[in-house]
């Protein structure tokens, strides 16, 4: 079966063909009318012998003749009454757009297609088609067996959807502009696109698989060619059924969902073509079909058809195209006050009061700060009146013009998705004035666009006040937060040395800022330069709102570690709010990995080991598991802080164990994983519903929907930029730098930190490490004031060898002086058998650490007397 084009395809574009007839509808004659002279028509033949004997035909208009019989040519070789039948549907919907003179071409084409419906159905020959064509009936042969599938499936031979070429077979319309010759569509991809719409709506998956992949090949076609397949060809609708049918057809789904979102993308790349934005531009000065045409192609262009409009806007040779050219301005919207504004300060008097009057109709705020540069900056009144009255339609004409370049700085920096122009796309455009008076579009990342219009902004506020001190935060804040170099004519500076010249008070301001939108790397970044830069006044100032002390409760470890570690190094000897949270979190990063360290709170005992069970299961470890809260917190002296809770009970028995561990400053804001019975589910307060730290699983049901709950928890929390998380250099590095900062704590006569709070997890570290690390952990055991300190550091100090056993015995020499004797008999007596044994530098280590612990007359006797 030969089909040329699909049925509805060539509907349509007999439809678009009837009104494109004439540029202007009320040109063509009515019937009836006399064609004395009718319009001018080179194309035109004198009539034949078959028109003459179709008098319907030769009633229409010459120009209608000529349409008539090439779509007839078209549509008459269809074989499938079916698609007949859809393609007299589709006609009948496009008839009510038609002017009443073309709806006799229209009427007449109906019944042609009627007639072919019935000579099928009666059964005639289907293997030709009768194509009036001004001559004789001639016969074209149906079946063409050189045109086989693009991509032919394997068993698919027999049965084939030939391409279409309906593009070509359209009448010409006012066209925006002619496709570059780059963009023509190759005829196997078409038919391709073809065999592949074909094969998903008939089932036949091998041939639209074949198909759909020779499309999607590297370097087949473009997206642009894409688009242009679908869009020449009427072919909208049949695409969009294709991608729904083919959702059941396995790996053919995503190759359907590839080609529709690459035919988007093409429509997206043709309608900022800069031919097609030139030549709509054109036509703007054209007929009122080709003015309504370009102006479509130039809202759908948005920003990207500004700067070509911008210079119709300023032809004064062309005071209509001018008009023309500033109502798409005002029509294309939010998308054209960017571009418009940029230009603004440096235009004509002339041209500032046309971009004022388009802001005007636009009314978008974004476009205020500009307005009041032009207002300040402005020596005539025409453009001073221009720019206050647009100000005054947006209600903020007696606001400063800093504080409008401050808030629009702010907007971006903290709002940024929602000021940007195009959010679902990967770049963005950021306008700029060349010195030839043209405006200049840089395509920047979408992730970055905000940050560089807030730092644009903020630029401005300072230039106008030096101690503009938010227009300097937020420009710091965001060029940390996108990496932007500060551009110095000797090379770069970095915004990170830009930010710590600025000092301790601006670090603060960039700490609150990357909190208030949430961003963990940029809060990161600002706790470091105020470590760098603040005095432990500062730094330690228990008023509200501190944000390093509240820091201390956030639910992310890195962040929770990087204030502690600030706090640390900056030795406090004076309280503070917050400071008992501070040695608890730096005692969770001794012991290398990042699993998060998971306390389980259950009353039964089973379904507590069960949930201990589950750990591995969710990439976690345990610090501590108990049947009540109380018990738990118990354990945890000593410990770190906990990075997750999970908690197993009734929704009662939850609640109490909630409130009960939020009582614990370690653990005010420790996300938390509920167990509960699917019988309590509407006994579950709403508050613990509506907390974002808090995640409800109910019992029965599957590992996989726990093991979901949990990550999704832990995602949502603990999250994103975990220190040393991928890198065991840098979680070795940390892990001594929190041993350095312990140390420190230790070391200070007076302090509110106390290292004591870390001993367990000392401890542990010491039996569990080896090499520096292990005698870094032995020197903060020194300065511990504990029993179980200094007896660890002896235990560790006999069971190790050569200089490892020097150095920690050497940590034992320092608690014995620190604290005195706190050893067990039995550790004293193992210390000197040792010490008979020794010889060389550890005999030596030995006996230091032995009359360092003050052990008495006695003991030494038992040296000399032995």
């Amino acid at each position: 079966m030969k089909l040329i084009a699909p049925s509805i395809a060539f509907a349509l574009i007999f439809a678009s063909a009837a009104l494109a007839t004439f540029d202007d509808p009320k040109e063509i004659p009515t019937q009836g009318e006399s064609e004395t002279t009718p319009p001018v028509d080179t194309n035109a033949q004198a009539p034949t012998t078959e028109e003459a004997e179709d008098v319907e035909l030769q009633k229409l208009p010459a120009p209608m003749r000529a349409q008539v019989k090439q779509a007839l040519a078209q549509i008459m070789q269809l074989n499938d009454p079916a698609q007949l039948h859809q393609a007299l549907e589709a006609m009948e919907i496009q008839s009510a757009k038609l002017p009443p003179q073309a709806k006799p071409m229209m009427e007449y084409m109906k019944k042609k297609i009627q007639a072919r419906i019935q000579q099928l159905e009666d059964g005639a020959p289907t293997d030709t088609a009768v194509v009036a064509d001004g001559d004789a009936a001639t016969q074209t042969t149906a079946t063409d067996a050189s045109e086989q599938p693009a991509v032919a499936a394997d068993g698919d031979a027999a049965t084939e959807m030939p391409a279409t070429d309906a593009a070509a077979s359209a009448p010409e319309t006012a066209a925006i502009a002619a496709t570059p010759a780059a963009n023509q569509t190759p005829a196997a991809a078409q038919k391709a696109m073809d065999d592949f719409l074909y094969g998903v709506l008939a089932g036949r998956k091998e041939l639209a698989q074949a198909n759909a992949t020779f499309l999607l090949e590297p370097n087949q076609v473009t997206n642009q060619q894409l688009a242009q397949m679908i869009d020449g060809a009427g072919l909208q609708e049949r695409l969009s059924r294709a991608v729904r049918a083919s959702k059941g057809m396995g790996e053919l789904a995503e190759l359907a969902t590839q080609i529709e979102v690459r035919v988007s993308a093409g429509r997206l790349e043709l309608s900022r073509d800069p031919a097609r934005i030139d030549a709509a531009i054109i036509q703007l000065g054209g007929t009122m079909r080709q003015q309504s045409m370009a102006k479509s192609t130039l809202i759908a262009a948005g920003s990207y058809a500004v700067p070509a409009l911008l210079k119709a806007l300023f032809d004064t040779r062309n005071p209509q195209l001018q008009l023309r050219a500033s109502q798409t301005l005002a029509d294309i919207g939010r998308g054209a006050v960017l571009p418009l504004c940029v230009i603004l300060p440096t235009s004509s008097p002339q041209e500032q009061v046309a971009i004022c009057n388009i802001i005007t109709v636009i009314h978008s705020k974004l476009a205020a700060p500009w307005l009041a540069k032009t207002v300040r900056l402005s020596t005539t009144s025409d453009v001073r009146n221009a720019a206050s009255t647009a100000l005054r339609s947006m209600n903020v004409a007696n606001v400063n013009e800093v504080a409008l370049w401050s808030t629009l700085a702010r907007d971006y920096f903290v709002s940024r998705d929602a000021l940007t122009p195009y959010p679902g796309e990967s770049q963005q455009v950021v306008w700029s004035i060349e010195s030839s008076h043209s405006i200049l579009p840089k395509i920047v990342p979408t992730e970055i666009y905000g940050d560089i219009m807030a730092m644009q902004c903020a630029q401005e506020a300072m230039r106008l006040d030096p101690n503009a001190e938010e227009g300097l935060s937020i420009y710091l804040a965001a060029g940390l937060r996108s990496q932007t170099p500060l551009a110095k004519s000797d090379g770069t500076f970095s915004m990170e040395s830009v930010a710590l010249a600025a000092g301790s008070a601006q670090a603060e301001r960039v700490l609150r800022l990357a909190r208030e939108v949430n961003d963990p790397g940029l809060t990161l970044v600002a706790i470091q330069n105020l470590s760098k830069t603040a005095s432990e006044s500062m730094l330690l100032d228990s008023k509200v709102g501190n944000p390093i002390l509240e820091c201390l409760s956030n639910s992310s470890r890195s962040i929770r570690m990087a204030a502690a570690l600030a706090i640390a190094q900056a030795k406090p000897q004076l309280t503070f709010l917050g400071a008992e949270k501070v040695v608890p979190i730096l005692g969770g990063a001794i012991q290398q990995g990042n699993a998060p360290r998971t306390i389980i709170v259950a009353s039964d005992d089973s379904q507590r080991r069960a949930l201990e069970g589950k750990l591995s299961q969710i990439d976690c470890v345990l610090l501590a598991s108990d049947a009540s809260a109380s018990a738990v917190l118990a354990s945890l002296s000593g410990h770190g802080a906990a990075d997750l809770i999970i908690a197993s009970g009734g929704a009662d028995e939850m609640k109490s164990v909630l409130n009960a561990l939020r009582t614990n400053p370690g653990l005010s804001s420790t996300p938390m994983l509920m167990v509960i019975p699917e019988a309590d589910e509407v006994r579950v307060d709403r508050a613990i519903r509506q907390d974002p730290k808090i995640m409800v699983w109910f019992q029965g049901r599957s590992d996989s929907e726990f093991q979901a709950a949990a990550k999704q928890l832990i995602s949502r929390t603990i999250g994103g930029v975990e220190v040393g998380s991928s890198n065991p250099a840098a979680a070795v590095a940390l892990q001594q730098q929190t041993l350095r900062a312990l140390r420190d704590i230790g070391s200070l006569q007076e302090s509110p930190l106390k290292v004591s709070d870390a001993e367990r997890d000392l401890i542990e570290a010491l039996s569990s490490t080896t090499g520096e690390t292990q005698i870094l952990v032995a020197k903060v055991l020194a300065v511990t004031p504990t029993v179980a300190a200094q007896r660890a550091l002896i235990d560790a100090a006999l069971s190790a060898v050569e200089t490892q056993q020097i150095a920690l015995l050497q940590s034992l020499s320092e608690s014995g002086r620190l604290y005195g004797n706190q050893a067990e008999e039995k550790q004293i007596d193992r210390l000197r058998q040792a010490l008979l044994e020794a010889k060389g530098e550890n005999a030596d280590a030995l006996a230091q650490a032995y009359g360092a612990l003050r052990v008495g007359t006695a003991q030494v006797l038992k040296l000399i007397l032995k």
